[in-house]
């Protein structure tokens, strides 16, 4: 969780490939048609909404619901799979103190700390209530898109927006941005916002995302 001194915990940035990296272990009935895959490894690229069309498709239930992601199963029966995209953002920040690069590339607000509250009236959840500063978090989160190949970063920032690009392949420690070469990163950019703008009803503002909580008001 603490990747390679990068930060003081999980999600507070999305360079290098081991902060996008979860393990995912299946384990099915022996009497399950799918038992017989038992030891596939599975190298195409996959997403953690992947897990409950999964689970949908298993068990054979229907859904009315578009949501994103798309079931493993095909994947687990050797199926060739095209080349996918899949969506990765930062969560709150841990901390607002440091010198890590991340904190440099920030729209600072105060760490987690100083803004959760314990809810009562929520089964004593542990939630941010500040309605400017859940604003201010779904706007200033970072959020990338990538392929079997590369990684796209956005990062808003105060003095605009910076797109970084990495060859995941080449660079998984994502220490080369290549976003200013080639149409790779215009491509991965415009399918980055067309995946906000569905899920989050987000708008653009330049090169600026609004999530829809946004569009009325003011951060």
């Amino acid at each position: 969780m603490y990747e390679d001194i990068h930060g003081q915990g999980h999600g507070e940035h999305l360079r290098g490939e081991a902060v996008t990296k979860v393990p995912l272990l299946i384990k099915f009935p022996k009497s399950s048609e799918y038992s017989k895959y038992v030891g596939n490894d599975i190298q195409t690229i996959t997403s953690s909404v992947d897990i409950f069309p999964t689970l949908l498709e298993f068990f054979h239930l229907p859904s009315d619901v578009e949501r994103p992601g798309k079931s493993l199963l095909s994947i687990i029966r050797n199926e060739i799979e095209p080349d996918r995209v899949v969506y990765s953002e930062t969560g709150i920040w841990f901390s607002d103190k440091g010198d890590h690069f991340f904190q440099k590339q920030r729209i600072p607000y105060p760490n987690i700390l100083q803004l959760h509250q314990v809810v009562a009236e929520e089964d004593f959840q542990i939630m941010i209530t500040d309605k400017t500063y859940q604003e201010t978090i779904a706007f200033a989160k970072h959020r990338s898109v990538q392929n079997s190949h590369y990684k796209l970063i956005y990062i808003p920032t105060r003095k605009g927006v910076i797109f970084e690009l990495y060859d995941r392949n080449k660079d998984p420690l994502n220490q080369t941005n290549i976003y200013p070469f080639g149409s790779v990163g215009i491509g991965l950019r415009n399918q980055l916002f067309s995946l906000v703008k569905q899920w989050e009803n987000a708008s653009e503002a330049g090169d600026y995302l609004l999530p829809g909580t946004l569009r009325n008001s003011d951060l």
